[in-house]
C-alpha cells in the first residue's frame, strides 16, 4: 500500500493479522431499545506503534425481532513501519481498514445466527467512504475508546 502524506510518498505494508469476537450476548429484545446499531472505531496501541485495531460494536435483531445479538468484534492490523500521529488521520485507518474488516463481521453474524438456531441475518454492505464524508459534513467524530482493558494485542494471549 502506498500512502501519500503532503508531497512525500510513504510506503507502508499493512496486513490484517486476525479477527476476534470479544463478546457475544444473546438477549431478549427490550421494547425501548433499538433493534440494530453499529459503532465503529479505530484504536492505536501506545506501546506497539506498528499496530492498530478496528472495533465493531454491533446490535442486530433476529428476523422475528424477539432476540438481539450484541457483538463486540475486533480486527487486528499491523504495519511494517511505525504509525505516527499524522498517519492516524489518513483515510486508510478510518475508512479502508474498517471496509477490509467488515466482511468478516458480516460472515460471522450470518453464521453464528444460523448455528444458534435463528434465521441468518445478512448485514447490509456499508460504503465507509461515503459514511466518512457524511460524518465530516456533520462535524461529528465518533470514537470507541476501550477503557475496560478488553482489547489485547494478539501476542499477549500466548
Amino acid at each position: 500500500m502506498s500512502l501519500q502524506l503532503g508531497c512525500v510518498n510513504i510506503y507502508m505494508q499493512i496486513q490484517l493479522v486476525e479477527t476476534k469476537v470479544y463478546s457475544l450476548v444473546i438477549c431478549d429484545q427490550e421494547e425501548d431499545k433499538p433493534l440494530t446499531g453499529l459503532k465503529v472505531g479505530t484504536a492505536f496501541h501506545p506501546a506497539e506503534l506498528e499496530q492498530f485495531t478496528i472495533v465493531f460494536d454491533l446490535q442486530v435483531a433476529t428476523s422475528d425481532n424477539e432476540r438481539v445479538f450484541d457483538i463486540k468484534f475486533v480486527a487486528f492490523f499491523k504495519s511494517d513501519k511505525e504509525i505516527t500521529e499524522a498517519d492516524r488521520e489518513l483515510h486508510f485507518f478510518n475508512v479502508n481498514a474498517p471496509a477490509i474488516a467488515y466482511p468478516f463481521l458480516r460472515s460471522y453474524v450470518a453464521n453464528v445466527m444460523l448455528l444458534s438456531g435463528y434465521e441468518p441475518v445478512m448485514l447490509s454492505t456499508i460504503n465507509f467512504s461515503q459514511l466518512a464524508k457524511d460524518i465530516a459534513a456533520e462535524n461529528e467524530v465518533k470514537e470507541i475508546q476501550d477503557n475496560s482493558g478488553m482489547i489485547e494485542k494478539p501476542e499477549d494471549r500466548n
